[in-house]
């Protein structure tokens, strides 16, 4: 998704996707998702979108570009029997492993890959015996060289 300030004259890209963890990876964990997501919006760097309300004045400052990858992951006791419900240590454990699953990514595509935000919710469930919850992370992929 392309969003267009023409205020801030910036195109801000956002990629949206499930997590594709891969927990065991050796050294850190990594995230593939994550991972391929970064790797696209580096490489499409360069490349300049338009919108309904650019002029094709050459003169016109071309718009910089900002680039964010969110990713969620949903747990629901029906399947993750042990990890649906949301407790402290459970938010913890995401944060670290969203760490480093920016580490891992910034070392798998060349580009940094910073983790902005987490967040974790219980999502509602009319059934009191089965647990739901949301996590997700949003990263900002520098494009820079």
């Amino acid at each position: 998704m392309s969003l267009f300030s023409a205020k801030r004259n910036v195109e801000t890209r956002i990629e949206f996707g499930k997590a594709n963890p891969r927990l065991n990876s050796r050294p850190s964990p990594r995230d593939l998702k994550l991972e391929d997501d970064a790797r696209k919006l580096f490489e499409t760097r360069q490349e300049h979108r338009a919108s309904k309300n650019d002029t094709h004045d050459s003169t016109v400052k071309k718009r910089s570009i900002e680039s964010f990858v969110v990713i969620w992951e949903e747990r629901d006791s029906r399947i993750q029997k042990s990890t649906a419900k949301l407790t402290l240590k459970r938010g913890q454990e995401w944060l670290q492993r969203c760490r480093h699953h920016a580490t891992s990514a910034t070392t798998k595509t060349g580009c940094n890959v910073v983790l902005e935000a987490v967040a974790a919710s219980t999502l509602v469930s009319f059934d009191s015996s089965v647990h739901r919850s949301a996590y997700a992370a949003i990263y900002s992929i520098a494009l820079t060289d």
